[in-house]
């Protein structure tokens, strides 16, 4: 019952994204698995700006198939000195699985199998500044590298909000409001925590509870570990064949959609600059520029920044859907992986190009991605999207991969990492059996 349109079916190999795709593709695309019905060896584009979606239900592979992904890319930049001199990749990690990618895997007879090698990669893992046991540990600092830090001036009156949790009609955000002008006033960008408490105290026409309620916030955002003058700053990491993972794992919800949402905006900015100073080389002018590289961002359970519904829509929301539609021609790549497809905006799926598929059965998932999919829903013989679910094998790591470009639905094995997999659930068995070797 396969209905697989493919372009470029001359070769032996299968780039997905790629129109009549040649030979010449292969090296501006990465080995992602091979074709369940042929075994043909299945590539995904990265020449081009992409937005694509990874989707499966728990268990099924969907984290595993992103650092597949990142992988490639990361083997690309290696072996191309032309690649790694034009591109960065930034993983947005919320559940702390990505930084064992340093590791090779040991799963070396599946490898074997395969003709891959297991090796681990050379990324850097940034965490939030103020979090001692990175730094002060010298087992966690060998795999957790470098101190990411906001400066508050870097928030705005709305981020403050969001992350204080204070409603915008309460005589705290006024408060706040007014703390803020006046500390920008007197100290311009370079202003601690400590700096607004102070002003807070210092402002005479408020209730003491009003202010000590609000000081009560700002002593707990200090705790957060994300401000400060020191450390790395979110631009620094935006640099030429540069892989960096943040690991937002320790923060709040509220906190990762705020670093979220900054980080998101700088990258805009910076390409967006790059971008008209690219043209203005290509048409001859003699201009110099700070160099920013092509940029692929990776957000994991991301339903959860760029929700479908709700009363109040995190702040990372609007950026995130601003890349969304704006970034192929500043050359911005997103990759979006959620367990969750009818739970994420639809303004970011209708702008994914790329849709790779492990098993899902919930409804509103089905539906969601059926409508995403809308050219191969319903096929000649009238077979929903859920029959071509519903024939991929039960086991993880089997997909379904579609392409807007190509209009391609290919069910894909995919291949086994190479490095090590973080992402799998701990067993007691498991941990048992080592602490019985202990």
């Amino acid at each position: 019952m396969s209905r697989t349109i493919r372009i470029g079916d001359h070769m032996d190999e299968i780039i997905v994204g790629k129109l009549n795709p040649t030979k010449k593709d292969l090296k501006y695309s990465v080995f992602l698995g091979k074709e369940k019905e042929n075994q043909k060896s299945v590539y995904v584009d990265i020449d081009d700006s992409h937005v694509m979606l990874i989707c499966g239900k728990r268990g099924q592979g969907k984290s595993y198939t992103m650092g597949v992904l990142c992988e490639g890319i990361i083997s690309k930049m290696k072996k191309y000195i032309e690649i790694k001199e034009n591109l960065s990749l930034i993983l947005i990690d919320t559940m702390g699985i990505f930084w064992t990618m340093q590791s090779p895997s040991k799963n070396y007879n599946l490898l074997e199998s395969w003709e891959l090698e297991p090796e681990g990669y050379s990324v850097v893992v940034c965490y939030p500044y103020g979090i001692g046991r990175y730094k002060e540990n010298k087992v966690y600092s060998k795999y957790f590298h470098l101190g990411f830090s906001l400066r508050p001036s870097e928030l705005v009156l709305e981020d403050w909000l969001n992350c204080l949790d204070i409603a915008s009609t309460k005589p705290q955000a006024i408060l706040l409001l007014k703390s803020l002008k006046k500390v920008r006033d007197e100290r311009g960008i370079f202003y601690s925590v400590d700096d607004i408490i102070n002003r807070v105290e210092k402002n005479s026409a408020y209730d003491d509870n009003v202010k000590l309620a609000l000081i009560n916030k700002l002593e707990n955002a200090k705790s957060w570990g994300i401000f400060s003058d020191k450390g790395l700053f979110l631009q620094e990491l935006i640099k030429p064949s540069q892989v960096a993972i943040i690991d937002l794992s320790l923060l709040s919800h509220s906190i990762r959609s705020t670093v979220i949402s900054i980080l998101c905006k700088k990258i805009f900015d910076l390409r967006s600059v790059a971008r008209v100073s690219e043209e203005l080389a290509k048409i001859g002018e003699d201009i110099k520029w700070e160099k920013v590289p092509l940029v692929w961002i990776f957000f994991d359970e991301a339903h959860q920044f760029v929700p479908k519904t709700g009363k109040k829509k995190p702040l990372s929301a609007e950026a995130v859907i601003k890349l969304a539609k704006e970034s192929r021609q500043r050359g911005i790549s997103l990759v979006f992986a959620t367990q969750q497809p009818g739970a994420l905006s639809d303004e970011v799926l209708t702008q994914c190009d790329t849709t790779i598929i492990h098993r899902i059965t919930a409804k509103n998932d089905v539906d969601a991605i059926g409508e995403k999919i809308s050219d191969v829903k319903m096929t000649d013989n009238n077979i929903n999207i859920i029959d071509y679910l519903r024939n991929l094998p039960k086991n993880p790591g089997y997909a379904l991969i579609h392409n807007d470009l190509t209009e391609n639905l290919i069910s894909i094995k995919i291949r086994p990492r190479i490095s090590r997999h973080g992402g799998s659930t701990p067993k007691l068995s498991e941990l048992a059996e080592e602490q019985k070797g202990l």
